[in-house]
C-alpha cells in the first residue's frame, strides 16, 4: 500500500514529534534536562510502558483493539496537552556543541543515515518476521489483538509458549496502533517506516550514555561512531551480542540493553 501525503504527515507527527513532547513533559514532572536526544528517548520509554500497561489486560479480557486505540489516543493527547497547559516545551534546549566537534558529529549522523539506508535494502523475512507482522496486520484487519494462530490461520482459546509471550510483550499491538493512527499499512510500518525511528532512538541511546562519560562532545560523536561500526560490522557468530541487534533483524533485544545501562546511568544521576 502507498502512503500519501497526509499519512506520511500523521507519521511525523506521531512517531517523531510526539514522543518528543511526552518525554519533554515526563523529564519536566521528574526535575530532568530536558534535551531533544533525553526526550525523545524518556518519550518513548514512557509511551511502550503505558501501551504495555494499557495493552495486556486488554488483551487477557479479549477486548476489541478499537478500545485499546482509544484508550492510548486518550493517554498521548492527556500527556500533550498537560506539556502544553504547562509549557514544559519552553524547557527543552539543544545543547551547545563546540566548533571542532562537528566534523565528527557529522560523521556519526553519517554512519547512522547509512544504517537507516542498509535497514531498507537489506531487509530479512524469517520467522519472526511472519509471527509478528501477520500478528500486527491480523489485528488491524479483524479488530482482534492476537487471537488468530499465524500458522493456521484459526483463532486461539488460550495462549501458550511464545504467544503468551507475545501477549505480555505486545510489540505486533504496538505495531497495528501505529498503523492504525497513521493510515500507513501494518507490513509497510514494521518493514519501512518504523525502522528509521528505532534506530534513532537507539543513537540518542548511545549519545546519552556517552554524555555520561566524557564531558567533549567529539569524544561522545567518536564513542557512538565506534559503537555503530560495532553494531554493524560485528556480525562474525550466531552466539554474539551482534547477531541480536537492530542493524540485524533482532529488535527488541538491543532496546532491552541499552534502555536497561541508560535507565540505571539515569538512576545513579
Amino acid at each position: 500500500m502507498t502512503a500519501s501525503v497526509g499519512n506520511i504527515v500523521l507519521y511525523i507527527l506521531f512517531l517523531w514529534i510526539a514522543p518528543v513532547f511526552v518525554g519533554n513533559a515526563v523529564c519536566n514532572k521528574l526535575s530532568m534536562r530536558g534535551t531533544i536526544p533525553r526526550s525523545f528517548v524518556m518519550g518513548y520509554l514512557s509511551m511502550w510502558a503505558v501501551f504495555q500497561i494499557i495493552t495486556v489486560p486488554l488483551i487477557l479480557l479479549k477486548v476489541s483493539f478499537l478500545v485499546d486505540v482509544v484508550v492510548y489516543s486518550i493517554f498521548l493527547v492527556g500527556i500533550i496537552a498537560y506539556g502544553i497547559v504547562k509549557k514544559t516545551y519552553r524547557s527543552m534546549t539543544i545543547p551547545k556543541v563546540d566548533p571542532s566537534a562537528w566534523v565528527g558529529i557529522l560523521v556519526m549522523l553519517a554512519v547512522g543515515i547509512y544504517m537507516i539506508v542498509q535497514s531498507y535494502r537489506l531487509q530479512l523475512t524469517n520467522a519472526d518476521d511472519t509471527r509478528f507482522v501477520v500478528n500486527a496486520v491480523d489485528t488491524v484487519r479483524t479488530n482482534r489483538m492476537l487471537l488468530t494462530d499465524v500458522n493456521t490461520g484459526k483463532e486461539i482459546l488460550s495462549w501458550t509458549g511464545d504467544l503468551f509471550k507475545d501477549v505480555i510483550s505486545p510489540w505486533a499491538v504496538f505495531a497495528a496502533y501505529l498503523s492504525k493512527i497513521t493510515g500507513i499499512s501494518a507490513a509497510s510500518m514494521m518493514h519501512t517506516f518504523l525502522p528509521p525511528v528505532l534506530l534513532a532512538v537507539m543513537m540518542c541511546v548511545f549519545w546519552l550514555i556517552a554524555g555520561e562519560l566524557f564531558d567533549k562532545h567529539i569524544y561522545r560523536a567518536l564513542f557512538v561512531i565506534l559503537l555503530l561500526v560495532m553494531y554493524m560490522y560485528g556480525y562474525f557468530s550466531i552466539y554474539n551480542a551482534e547477531t541480536f541487534t537492530i542493524p540485524h533483524h533482532r529488535v527488541c533485544q538491543l532496546f532491552d540493553r541499552n534502555f536497561e545501562c541508560f535507565i540505571f546511568i539515569e538512576g545513579m544521576r
